[in-house]
């Protein structure tokens, strides 16, 4: 671990050492101080060991993944696609007809007739076009 030390001018001893932290995570500043007032009683004296504490605390939860709502950083999952319902809603079909088929089966069958549908009806939006 790297360490910087304070020196004092007037003794040229060291003060203090004080670990250095590299990180190539980068942080929200705001969350960090919101976390670390969170942990500071307005009533209590605290040693300057807890502060550190404190501040490394607030570092750490702040450098967590959040989960929660969409306004804390977690996208809201999109609606599925044509192609995602009429694939599920095959498979179900195709899985009753023969149970024992596997996944990989039945999804090239799903999705050749997907293939095949899709084809019939850009056909059929031509052809409707044309009249």
């Amino acid at each position: 671990m790297n360490t910087t030390s304070a020196i004092d001018s007037q003794s040229n001893d060291t003060v203090e050492t004080v670990p250095v932290v590299s990180t190539s995570k980068k942080v929200d500043a705001k969350r960090v101080k919101e976390l670390f007032c969170s942990f500071i009683d307005g009533e209590t004296n605290y040693s300057l060991e807890q502060y550190k504490k404190f501040a490394v605390n607030a570092y750490k939860e702040s450098s967590k993944k959040k989960k929660g709502s969409a306004k804390e950083g977690v996208v809201e999952k999109r609606p599925p696609t044509k192609y995602n319902i009429f694939v599920k809603e095959e498979m179900a079909k195709l899985r009753l007809e023969d149970p024992k088929i596997e996944f990989k089966e039945l999804m090239k069958l799903a999705a050749n007739t997907w293939n095949k549908n899709k084809e019939l009806l850009s056909n059929k939006e031509v052809s409707a076009k044309k009249e």
